[in-house]
């Protein structure tokens, strides 16, 4: 249920991206494709903040516990979320502005943006809680509702403009977000942002910290390539994944139902078989993303610009490169869930502080080539992330050390 949940809130991302990708000129469509980067960096650092510590810290609580945790963290990230709407205009039109975009432009995404960003935010959190709560079918239902009336709106939308599809693609995610909230019966508490970050700020500065140099290595680097290439280049880089979306689709749902899995399993004494099990999911996955990135080059160019419009003889020969790069990230992810399960977080940023630098370089170099040779070089960045965590994985793990809560009991 976890990758067909997955695969179904991944559906409403593509139909996006592909009517972008046919309605917009290049340009537009890098603006486009940008902004709603931005966008999912925002739930990222949303579940970061909110979605894994609960994840981490109340998987194995009692369902009351979970209830009230629940209730506090929806209204927590929602107020944070309507917090960041002076930042997330301005950052979006930053990068619009730096990657040769108007200002107005750029204003009007970030304003859309902006509107929208509590919604999604709180649609992903739902999500979040269904999975720690073991109640994947909610998942579903709310990731359903999202695809199917975002589907719909994309069909009957008038005007198709960058900032209508951003508007349109987070409305939706506002339905969502209430299916979710109906079927778990909740009623979010309104909790100040800063209050749960408190409560369980053990984990969450470091979740928050390495998903942020995460991001700088990941989705940041294509708004780096946006920057330095140009909207057009990086609007190939993204017309290129299109295609490559079911990689996505698989890697989120294996993440999604694997880390509180991992997380029960480490705290039941398994912590042994984590790596096998890291390792079998990740390079399956990425064994999956390769042979889709050798069938859809294989694929007529006129089937392929039905789907993602014109520009695919540009787009074509970035798609084996983003297939290498795609699967070497879903071997990284699942062993970033193993390594969290294992509480080495620490081991992670500490690592990090090196990879940052040394991916931003890897990637700054090589945009100022073209499309091409920046997608080698988002390949070249996720070899090092991958082999570090490699390294870290496989340190002994220590014995499991009682909490002064089971030593007092």
């Amino acid at each position: 249920m976890g990758i067909a949940d997955a695969g179904v809130s991944s559906l409403g991302n593509l139909a996006t991206n592909v009517i972008a990708a046919r309605s917009l000129l290049l340009g537009e469509f890098g603006t486009f494709a940008i902004t709603m980067l931005i966008g999912i960096i925002v739930v990222g650092v949303s579940r970061s903040l909110c979605g894994d510590p609960l994840t981490l810290l109340h998987s194995a609580d009692a369902p009351d516990e979970q209830r009230r945790a629940f209730a506090r963290v929806v209204g927590a990230a929602m107020l944070g979320a309507l917090a960041a709407f002076p930042l997330l205009v301005a950052v979006v039109t930053g990068v619009v502005v730096a990657s040769r975009g108007q200002l107005m432009t750029g204003l009007h995404l970030g304003m859309a943006l902006a509107v929208v960003a509590p919604l999604l935010v709180g649609q992903e959190l739902l999500r979040a809680i269904a999975y720690t709560s073991g109640r994947t079918t909610t998942a579903f239902c709310n990731s359903l509702t999202w695809t199917v009336l975002l589907v719909l709106g994309l069909l009957v939308l008038p005007v198709r403009t960058a900032p209508t599809l951003i508007l349109l693609w987070g409305l939706t995610a506002g339905a969502g977000m209430m299916v979710g909230l109906a079927m778990n019966k909740l009623r979010p508490v309104p909790t100040s942002p800063r209050r749960w970050f408190r409560g369980s700020s053990h984990i969450s500065k470091k979740l928050v910290l390495d998903f942020s140099l995460t991001q700088v290595t990941a989705e940041f680097s294509v708004v780096l390539i946006s920057m330095i290439a140009g909207a057009a280049e990086a609007g190939l880089i993204r017309k290129a994944q299109i295609p490559l979306t079911p990689v996505i689709v698989v890697t989120n749902g294996i993440i999604a139902m694997a880390q509180p899995a991992l997380v029960r399993r480490v705290a039941a004494g398994g912590a042994q078989q984590l790596r096998p099990m890291a390792y079998k999911l990740g390079l399956a996955a990425g064994a999956c993303s390769v042979a889709l990135g050798a069938l859809v080059t294989l694929l007529p160019s006129r089937l392929m610009r039905e789907v993602v419009g014109e520009n695919w003889a540009d787009a074509r020969p970035l798609v084996p490169i983003l297939a290498v790069y795609l699967g070497l990230g879903a071997l990284g992810g699942c062993q970033g869930i193993a390594l969290r399960a294992l509480d080495r977080i620490g081991g992670q940023l500490k690592l990090r502080f090196l990879l940052t630098p040394v991916s931003l370089t890897l990637v700054f170099l090589c945009a100022m080539g073209g499309a091409q040779w920046a997608a080698l070089g988002l390949v070249a960045s996720l070899i090092c992330v991958d082999v570090a965590w490699a390294w870290l994985l496989h340190k002994p793990i220590a014995p499991r050390r009682a909490s002064p809560e089971e030593g007092s009991s």
